[in-house]
């Protein structure tokens, strides 16, 4: 289930899409709202660490610049 992106990114509020990149890497697009203040971010999210069974997973989110 934690690696169903799609599904996870339901669950995450603001998050209009995620899509799989490769094995460790993902982008998605986050909207914010707060009073007339509207933000909006696209991140590619890359797995840096993993220890199965355990988690939690440490990812690692950088912005992306769309100009």
């Amino acid at each position: 289930m934690i690696w169903d992106i799609p599904k996870l990114a339901t669950w995450v509020p603001g998050c209009t899409a995620a899509v799989q990149v490769d094995d460790e890497t993902y982008r998605a697009h986050l909207e914010q709202q707060v009073g007339f203040l509207k933000a909006s971010f696209d991140l590619l999210l890359k797995v840096v660490e993993t220890n199965p069974p355990q988690l939690p997973v440490c990812p690692r989110a950088e912005p992306q610049c769309l100009i």
